[in-house]
């Protein structure tokens, strides 16, 4: 079964990831801006050479592959920082025709996306969850008549929040859809259309994208209890890592970058470049890597 993830407020390649109690890592799915892209072309130009310890070289006329995957996180930073600098030489080109094809979006799209999997491939070797403390939010009946929506919320705003985390008693749960809102405005929403078991021994739990202060969960589910049967009770938490969620934060920004750089948007593409290197940095310092 596929999971999928998406902003509400806008399209948006960023990445899901929930965990279910039987039935293993659902995601992350990706969800591609233009569908069935076929890969760049090789470009065969002078391009800033990437050495083998991650350092830029000089120019070179070798012709270097099109998202070639990171060797090591420092390979990815290293990466980043050429992407970060070709779209800065790109947004001060006055012709269209005089930007080079190591600057050209096929390439820089490309860029992004080897980074992007790199880091995904390189989080799911380094788990999160043994660090994480679970507050609880609240705790409601869910009806077995109908399909409903409720909210649930903190008494506050809850800072820092990186997942939520849910289980139920007295009987299964079918969940459609998990929304979450946060204090700022912004909202992500988990499509889940699973079953959830009374008889799993652990939470189940989606992780968000970035960091969030927490405003508000919105679930809409039914009970699958019979009617001779007690409705089932649905408790919900909200998770905090005491290691950073860096890598996650990393690939939103860069899932972010890709939708500037298609909407010709390069200011903002290379803001959110610099902050998926500052958040990889800090990813990799803080795990030792």
């Amino acid at each position: 079964m596929r999971l999928q993830f998406r902003t509400v407020s806008t399209a948006s390649l960023l990445t899901a990831v929930c965990w279910f109690m039987g039935a293993g890592r659902l995601g992350a799915q990706e969800l591609p801006a233009v569908a069935d892209e076929p890969p760049a072309a090789r470009i065969a130009t002078a391009i800033p050479a990437i050495s083998p310890d991650g350092l830029a070289g000089p120019l070179s006329t070798r012709p270097e592959p099109d998202g070639r995957p990171p060797l090591s996180i420092n390979d990815a930073l290293a990466i980043l920082e050429a992407l970060a600098g070709s779209i800065d030489e790109s947004a001060v080109v006055v012709s269209p025709a005089l930007v080079t094809a190591p600057n050209s979006l096929d390439r820089q799209v490309a860029r992004v996306r080897s980074v992007t999997g790199y880091i995904q491939s390189v989080d799911a070797m380094n788990p999160t969850l043994p660090y994480y403390q679970w507050h609880f939010i609240d705790k409601n009946k869910v009806s077995a008549k109908r399909v409903d929506t409720d909210e649930f919320r903190p008494i506050q705003a809850l800072p820092h929040v990186t997942a939520v985390g849910f289980s139920v008693k007295r009987g299964d749960v079918r969940i459609s859809n998990i929304e979450v809102e946060a204090a700022d405005g912004s909202t992500f929403q988990f499509d889940i259309g699973k079953v959830v078991h009374e008889s799993s021994p652990r939470r189940n739990v989606c992780f968000l994208p970035t960091e969030i202060k927490l405003k508000s969960v919105r679930i809409r589910y039914r009970g699958l209890t019979k009617p001779d049967q007690s409705e089932p009770r649905l408790m919900l938490e909200a998770g905090i890592s005491s290691l950073p969620e860096s890598a996650r934060e990393s690939v939103h920004r860069l899932s972010m970058a890709e939708m500037a750089l298609r909407a010709d948007d390069r200011s903002a593409a290379g803001i959110h470049v610099r902050g998926a290197i500052d958040a990889l940095t800090n990813y990799r310092d803080s795990r030792g890597l």
